[in-house]
């Protein structure tokens, strides 16, 4: 089955709807410069009215924040990045949807989520009650007073453009981290088996072959391998990586799955790299076995012409299954 992104529906709405409570009171809480190290927090103070039900004028303040802090407009602009994940997954693996279905998702989504955000009982009013659940109405009212300030409406203004740059560099960050730890992670797997402690050898003191360390060391053999399409939004958008697949290939040299086993952090690129590699072909093989799955990597950079073709993820990367 082949992997799809992941798509950040809860992160995108609700969590970055708190941020207005985290910004002055972080700033408050700041320790002093030559401050001795702090002590472990004290538990977080509940508002002593939490049990209570919010008075018009509690709810009335917290609205009031919300809308200085730009909160519910960074929920609809959220929306909007929301839309074009799920356009962009439809699209990966449903190659022939019409191209009005993309109006459909946007439309549908921006207009569920203002209805959503809006409405009785809705997001907003769900969030009065979390916040009147741990700050007081006159905690509220100082972090109203902090956005309403020169440096609290420039976080406002900073802040739709800070998220996805931060998006941006987390995903690089990841990317150039992802490889370095799995090759650590071969390595030391390999290093334990070769000295017996991997997990098997132990027991009755006889090493244990697992069912992939005893099957027939064979490769697999790329016959043709489709240059990917580098997708124009992505080089707009300065996007680059590199995405590991595994594929699993029957024996005529054909492919029957691909799924994403390192992403390259962005779902245009993966879904190019899926798309190219369920092109691909391989040598017919022999033996006993129906399928054989190899690992291939397909990179994304913004200095080459064209995508490099699909390549062998390295050696020893094919077996049996």
């Amino acid at each position: 089955m082949t992997h799809r992104p992941a798509l950040p529906a809860a992160l995108s709405l609700a969590a970055l709807l708190l941020i207005p409570a985290a910004l002055p009171l972080a700033a408050q809480n700041l320790p002093a410069p030559d401050a001795a190290p702090a002590a472990a927090p004290a538990p977080i103070q509940l508002n002593p009215r939490a049990t209570l039900p919010i008075t018009p004028e509690e709810k009335k303040n917290i609205d009031d924040l919300l809308r200085a802090s730009g909160a519910i407009n960074v929920g609809k602009v959220m929306a909007r990045l929301f839309a074009s994940q799920v356009t962009t997954t439809l699209k990966s693996s449903r190659p022939n949807l019409p191209p009005h279905v993309a109006g459909v998702v946007n439309e549908e989504i921006a207009r569920a989520v203002s209805e959503s955000i809006d409405a009785p009982d809705g997001l907003a009013d769900m969030l009065a009650q979390l916040y009147h659940k741990y700050f007081t109405d006159e905690e509220i009212r100082q972090m109203t007073a902090f956005y309403n300030s020169p440096a609290g409406q420039k976080s406002v203004q900073v802040m739709p453009v800070l998220l996805p740059e931060s998006q941006n560099l987390g995903r690089a960050w990841g990317a150039k981290l992802a490889p370095v730890v799995l090759q650590r992670v071969e390595a030391r797997l390999k290093a334990e088996a070769a000295a017996g402690n991997a997990p098997g050898a132990a027991g009755n003191g006889t090493p244990q072959a697992s069912a992939e360390q005893s099957a027939p060391s064979r490769r697999l053999e790329i016959a043709v391998a489709p240059r990917p399409v580098y997708p124009a939004d992505s080089r707009a958008s300065r996007e680059e990586g590199t995405v590991r697949m595994k594929v699993q290939v029957n024996r005529s040299g054909q492919v029957q799955d691909v799924a994403v086993l390192i992403s390259s952090g962005y779902p245009r690129l993966d879904a190019a790299a899926i798309q190219a590699v369920r092109g691909m072909s391989y040598k017919p093989f022999a033996g006993d076995q129906d399928t054989m799955s190899a690992e291939v990597n397909v990179a994304f950079k913004l200095g080459n012409q064209q995508p490099q073709q699909p390549r062998p993820a390295g050696k020893d990367q094919s077996r049996e299954i």
